[in-house]
């Protein structure tokens, strides 16, 4: 098997472009995401992002490994407490890809989405 980024975006960006309709979001290809720190190729470049609101983001990144085609996806959002700002990383999934997997890891995102808003709302502040 061939590494091919397109085919891969092919696969998962419909169920990121679902998602961004629910949650009025959208999706970006090839795009960084520098979190509150300096940036690293390394880590902060995803071959998919997911924007909901203005506090949290969803990337994905594939890549090859041994002849199958895995990916990772890793979600950052804000939550407040006091006036404080606390910016988060959460891993939400690491698994080959295939159409079951992008399944879980979406269900995946709508609970740290989901929990990341009940927590913020508790402490009284919206995204």
């Amino acid at each position: 098997m061939v590494f091919n980024k397109e085919k891969s975006i092919q696969i998962v960006k419909p169920y990121l472009e679902e998602l961004a309709k629910n949650y009025s979001g959208y999706v970006k290809e090839d795009s960084p995401i520098a979190f509150g720190k300096m940036y690293n190729a390394s880590t902060d470049d995803y071959n998919l992002v997911l924007q909901v609101g203005h506090n949290f983001e969803l990337g994905i990144r594939f890549s090859e490994n041994e002849n199958t085609i895995a990916y990772i996806a890793n979600a950052y959002f804000m939550l407040f407490d006091n006036g404080k700002q606390y910016k988060v990383h959460k891993t939400i999934d690491s698994a080959v890809l295939s159409e079951a997997n992008i399944k879980k890891t979406i269900q995946k995102f709508k609970e740290a989405y989901h929990k990341s808003r009940t927590q913020t709302g508790s402490l009284g502040h919206g995204f």
